[in-house]
């Protein structure tokens, strides 16, 4: 076999932290935790820490498990083989960079769908609340151009002054932003410090996203390349906070890591440690202003502080009061308006509540005086706070409301709120941007009113999603952050209600009226009259488990018999939610929220699948009695827990079945009610399954961390089904049979949708015009392209046929990109083994300069003579 290789090199790199990032500063709850490896145990110590706390009548114990639940919904489906807890970023990446390797030494050849047509549906256009943005940065002349950093969805741009948004890294890996500079010397050179520090900076009690360094755009974020560097490694994961260029020499940046204070001369090029340890916290980095030889940072306890550029620092933590042992965060912050003065703020859990500890120097850092003590309801981003460019006694801190002072921090009065958890406040040519869970906000009066400016920016992270087969554009789903979020016959998204939203469903026969979870409780919203009704707020009799995020399901011809699992049990209700019955079905740490679900089978309404960690049951009673159908014949190699279950909708007997983890089965598939099972996993990466859709003809799509796939009925293996997908995970699919359509949520780009995987096309030709992104094209017969791709970190191209394919006059795939040509059948599999040929080469190989097209036309061979 012959390999054409365009760069290669850029390797997708979905990076994902599974393992706790720190364990929370409470040392009642460290102590209980020591030592525990095997999620099952852990997670039984902490459920159980927080109901002897009664965390239901205490709302900060409710925050933080609220958090808690966020991560052991992600934790618990990046689990090795026994159960343990693991460096799931560093297991993504390794299986993603072996797909590559075994591409180029010619032992897998990826097969591509040409189907794939996805388009984003929304959120674009909340009023509030479409998702977290954790990094402001603006261009140095134009005051409309602004830069957004999430923690999920990379880096977003507005020219516009914030009215719309685009985003730069679309089709890149998917990386949290946690720094971003814009050269103020040649804006189109923007650099993006990766890594989802926020998350970390929260006691590990949600997800994060390590990072794989710096990348850097000298286009104005057309394209991206990763800077090498000497960073840490993502082999020893680390997370940013801030990047910070020097004013005065641009050459010089600072990236303040989990791993201590970096800085470069060079642009970025190689990078060492400046000042902290492999284990500091460096939160905040700032350079006083007029002068960039004077740069401060801090860590938990205290004051970096350097007078030549950052090449040195002596630390200062002799303050008046001293920060204590519960401090999770701090943050600096300087002004023009006195070049001198510098604060610093050390939030957290104190002895007397949440609150922070404002002190203030006015000799640049040679002493410090603590100013006030702020006592709120706080979070750990608590210390997101600026000063006034005009005005040295104008402060303003965000967290889960805004306050202000106006007499140098002496005593602050509550302002006017934005979403809650601010993590970013920026005055830019003196006007006042914030940062939050709910996007951007700007504010022209120093705070007194806000502006919200997210049209566009579809960044929100969805757990779970579903439809109906009424009316295609009605949608629900629940969102982290950012609650429950419906769509019904517009294409305008609406929220249903704040909190962390998860599980939902509509009514049988309804387009109008689903039930819903949010946070512990379950809902029931009619949308043509608004009506909202409470039908169960999780609490009571939990047996020392939680209630948080319950899987629903709804009896598909009586609308008043409803489900919801929960960790203990199964719950049901005969009389539309009015009241609920403790079901068996429950037990095992991961629960229903965290892995498995319900599935009910329309074709038979009384039977029910229930799955909760990697046991499955079925009900042909509504519930009332089940048999455990999981470790019956076929059911081998599970290792995972459970992450979906489907039936199909004309059949009740046959059952699909998706497992966790990155080892072992990822795909059971039974016939039977699952009397037998047969193992359907075939060639897919061996990364988690999130998700399974099943139509009545018999085509199963999932969805991963790295997009769908689609198995038809006719197929014997997974073939991707991507195009023009982000590269991010896909959490929950919904199939609409009625309009031959397919959507997909995601967990940091919204919602996407596709039409149904069809057939290969018999000729493709002319294919023409610019692309980007992940696209595929299969044909039976000729693929003749004129197309163009840049060198874009993430681009890439693919074509497929048994017959010819034809890179005619036009063609261009520059450096950076990555092009694949195979001869072989469609729809056969992700990594078909059968004899082919294939084609890679280099873009400078094949190009008389960079970036100028193809003069020749390249032929594969098309016989078997010729091969």
């Amino acid at each position: 076999m012959k390999w054409l290789k365009i760069n290669w090199a850029i390797v997708v790199l979905v990076l994902w932290n599974s393992a706790i990032a720190q364990i929370p500063a409470n040392k009642e709850l460290q102590q209980q935790l020591s030592g525990k490896s095997k999620f099952s145990d852990f997670w039984f110590v902490v459920t159980n820490y927080y109901q002897q706390k009664d965390y239901l009548h205490n709302p900060k114990l409710y925050a933080e498990f609220k958090k808690w639940n966020r991560w052991a919904w992600w934790e618990s489906k990046h689990l090795d083989e026994n159960g343990n807890m693991i460096n799931s970023n560093q297991r993504i990446y390794d299986e993603i960079k072996q797909i590559e390797i075994r591409k180029q030494n010619n032992k897998i050849n990826g097969v591509e769908s040409n189907s794939g047509t996805w388009n984003l549906i929304g959120p674009q256009n909340l009023n509030s609340g479409i998702a977290r943005v954790d990094r402001l940065a603006f261009h140095p002349t134009n005051a409309s151009i602004i830069y957004a950093g999430t923690p999920a969805s990379g880096l977003w741009k507005t020219e516009d002054g914030g009215n719309n948004w685009q985003p730069l890294n679309a089709y890149t890996p998917s990386l949290g932003v946690s720094g971003i500079v814009v050269d103020p010397q040649n804006p189109n050179e923007l650099y993006v410090l990766t890594g989802d520090g926020d998350s970390f900076a929260n006691g590990g009690l949600v997800y994060t996203r390590s990072s794989i360094g710096i990348l850097k755009s000298t286009d104005g974020g057309l394209t991206w390349f990763k800077l090498s560097g000497i960073l840490p490694s993502t082999s020893n994961p680390f997370y940013g906070f801030k990047l910070l260029q020097l004013p005065d020499f641009t050459n010089v940046l600072l990236a303040a890591t989990s791993k201590g204070l970096f800085r470069s001369t060079d642009f970025g090029k190689n990078w060492s440690r400046c000042t902290g340890t492999s284990n500091t916290n460096i939160f905040d980095i700032e350079v006083k202003p007029g002068n960039s030889a004077t740069i401060y940072a801090s860590d938990l306890f205290g004051v970096y502080i350097s007078n030549d550029y950052g090449s040195s620092f002596t630390y200062f933590s002799s303050f008046s009061q001293q920060p204590s042992n519960f401090t999770q965060r701090s943050s600096l912050a300087v002004t023009a308006a006195s070049p001198n003065t510098v604060f610093v703020n050390f939030g957290g859990q104190f002895s007397n509540g949440s609150e922070s500890l404002l002190y203030r120097s006015d000799n640049s850092g040679g002493l410090f005086t603590l100013i006030s003590t702020v006592h709120q309801p706080t979070t750990a981003y608590m210390c997101a706070f600026t000063v006034s460019p005009q005005n040295v006694n104008f402060i303003m801190q965000g967290a889960l409301s805004m306050i202000y002072s106006t007499n140098g921090g002496s005593n602050f009065n509550f302002g006017a709120d934005i979403h809650a958890d601010v993590h970013d406040l920026v005055y830019n040519n003196g006007v006042l941007y914030a940062a939050c869970d709910g996007g951007v906000y700007r504010s022209n009066n120093n705070g007194a009113n806000w502006t919200y400016l997210s049209n566009g920016l579809a960044a929100t992270q969805y757990y779970h999603m579903s439809g109906t087969q009424l009316n295609d554009n009605a949608i629900i789903g629940g969102t982290q952050d950012n609650g429950y979020i419906r769509r019904s016959n517009t294409a305008i998204f609406s929220l249903t209600g704040g909190g962390d939203g998860f599980s939902g469903k509509f009514l049988n026969n309804s387009s109008d009226t689903y039930i819903y979870s949010i946070n512990a409780g379950v809902f029931k919203h009619v949308i043509s009259t608004n009506n909202f009704t409470t039908l169960f707020v999780g609490g009571n009799n939990v047996n020392n488990q939680n209630f948080f995020f319950p899987a629903l399901e709804v009896h598909p011809t009586n609308n008043d018999i409803l489900y919801a699992g929960f960790i203990d049990s199964l719950r049901r209700s005969t009389n539309g939610g009015s009241t609920w019955t403790a079901l068996a079905g429950g037990g095992g740490s991961s629960g229903f929220g965290f892995s498995g679900g319900l599935a009910v089978s329309p074709q038979n309404p009384d039977r029910l699948y229930i799955a909760n960690g990697n046991t499955l049951r079925r009900s042909d009673n509504l519930g009332t009695t089940q048999t455990t159908i999981s470790g019956n014949p076929g059911w081998t190699g599970v290792t995972g827990n459970i992450t979906d279950i489907t039936c199909r909708p004309n059949d009740a007997d046959e059952v699909w079945v998706t497992f966790s983890g990155f080892t072992g089965t990822k795909v059971l598939y039974s016939s039977n009610a699952g009397a037998t099972w047969v193992n359907f996993t075939g060639s897919l990466p061996n990364l988690p399954v999130y998700c399974i859709a099943y139509t009545s003809s018999g085509d199963a799509y999932i969805g991963t961390d790295n997009g769908v796939y689609v198995m038809t009925f006719n197929m014997n293996d997974w073939t991707p089904f991507y195009n023009n997908l982000p590269n991010i995970p896909v959490t929950d699919l919904f199939v609409n049979e009625t309009d031959g359509s397919i959507k997909a949520a995601t967990f940091g780009r919204g919602i996407w949708q596709s039409d149904l995987y069809s057939n290969c096309a018999a000729y493709l030709f002319p294919l023409t015009g610019a692309v980007q992104g992940r696209r595929f094209y299969q044909a039976t017969n000729t693929i003749l392209s004129q197309q163009q791709m840049n060198g874009n970190m993430g681009n890439e191209l693919r074509y497929r046929s048994p017959v010819q394919i034809r890179l005619t006059n036009g063609f261009r795939a520059s450096e950076g990109s990555y092009l694949h040509a195979v001869i072989g059948a469609c729809g056969q599999g992700v990594f078909n083994k059968t004899k082919e040929d294939s084609i890679r080469k280099k873009a400078t190989d094949s190009l008389p300069a960079k970036n100028k097209p193809f003069s020749n036309t390249i032929k594969i061979p098309d016989t078997e003579e010729e091969k």
